[in-house]
């Protein structure tokens, strides 16, 4: 088999294994309700279902008298990597936290209709006081124009031809470690980073999958980005 076929079973197999482990954190499942949310033959889901155990993903139990399939602590760790943004937003809100958003530019009645495909997002934890300084909205700002304006050139330089029929979201999220960036600026870490950086040219690997799921999953694509931070 190439391994392009490889990739994409690979691909449909992770989609799959996504689908009943986000079934599961909702809470114990018996097979009949996993097999009509999921479409699955019997002997499809059960193969599926074997997998995950023998990967301590989920494990099988009684409840009522009834056999139901569990998310184990491995396979809560799993979900949480599957939507890792999600789950962030989700423990700031637990926690009361703070919600800003806005960066929509405003549009005079006269002039030819303007689409701006993005707003600015900011969620943070209700602790941390002065965020609007240490994050400040010009930046924002300026972050979302600078963003669009490279996706726009891009498009246009390599004549992507886009769908106009598609009503879907693209999400780029940065969750930041109040603490490791406290660290980060005790330690002067981000200037011992920019020279190595300078002096390899180079910023290291960075791997990107096309969804993330089963720990063991090979990776999809690998990118360097060279000469990315001005001097």
């Amino acid at each position: 088999m190439k391994n392009g076929g490889y990739i994409t079973q690979q691909r449909i197999k992770d989609k799959h294994r996504d689908k009943i482990i986000t079934l599961l954190k909702e809470g114990p499942q018996r097979f009949s309700f996993l097999q009509n949310a999921t479409g699955h033959s019997p002997a499809g889901l059960t193969k599926m279902l074997d997998d995950l155990i023998d990967d301590n993903i989920i494990t099988k139990t009684i409840q009522n008298r009834k056999l139901v399939y569990v998310l184990t602590k491995k396979g809560q760790r799993v979900f949480e990597k599957i939507f890792l943004l999600s789950d962030v937003l989700s423990e700031i809100k637990s926690r009361n936290g703070k919600y800003l958003s806005g960066g929509v530019p405003l549009q005079r009645i006269k002039t030819p209709p303007l689409y701006w495909p993005t707003i600015v997002h900011l969620a943070v934890d209700k602790e941390i006081d002065n965020v609007l300084q240490i994050i400040p909205k010009d930046y924002l700002i300026q972050m979302q124009l600078d963003l669009i304006g490279f996706i726009s050139n891009n498009v246009k330089k390599n004549k992507i031809k886009l769908n106009e029929k598609l009503e879907r979201k693209i999400v780029i999220g940065i969750p930041i470690e109040y603490s490791d960036l406290v660290k980060m600026i005790k330690n002067n870490s981000f200037e011992k980073w920019k020279k190595m950086w300078e002096k390899d040219k180079e910023i290291n690997t960075i791997w990107l999958q096309d969804s993330i799921s089963a720990e063991k999953r090979p990776y999809i694509m690998k990118y360097k980005i060279r000469g990315s931070l001005k001097k």
